[in-house]
């Protein structure tokens, strides 16, 4: 008979590190200044810039314009709260957060060739960082 010797792997410990600084994804987190909007206030200024309300943002449609809007609307919650994608899922109207991933990928890769989309962010930051005060 063979005599069989086991060991339980033990997985060293865990050491908390405190949370880091909230740093800059992008730069229009400068125009916020200190005080960190919420994913709703993102949604009412969007909703405000392109004329439509907060309602339609979060509801089902899927037309172009209005899933445009709501791409612009999570991008900048997303960049702009620092929140995370699930959080920011929920409150667009509990959609999964593969779709936030989506709009914030579609928006990123937007921003390399369309100049006017960068403007457009801009002037939407701007507009987040003076309702922030």
């Amino acid at each position: 008979m063979a005599r069989i010797s086991a060991k339980a792997f033990v997985p060293p410990p865990v050491l908390l590190a405190p949370a880091p600084e909230r740093k800059a994804r992008t730069p229009w987190l400068a125009a916020l200044g200190e005080t960190t909007p919420t994913v709703h206030m993102v949604q009412e200024v969007v909703a405000d810039y392109y004329g439509t309300s907060v309602a339609l943002l979060k509801a089902k449609r899927h037309t172009a314009d209005l899933t445009r809007m709501r791409h612009i609307a999570t991008f900048l919650a997303f960049e702009l709260t620092g929140g995370n994608i699930s959080m920011i899922a929920r409150h667009f109207g509990d959609r999964d957060r593969s779709t936030i991933h989506n709009a914030i990928r579609r928006v990123n890769a937007a921003l390399k060739t369309n100049k006017a989309l960068t403007v457009e962010l801009t002037e939407l930051a701007h507009r987040i960082g003076a309702r922030c005060t």
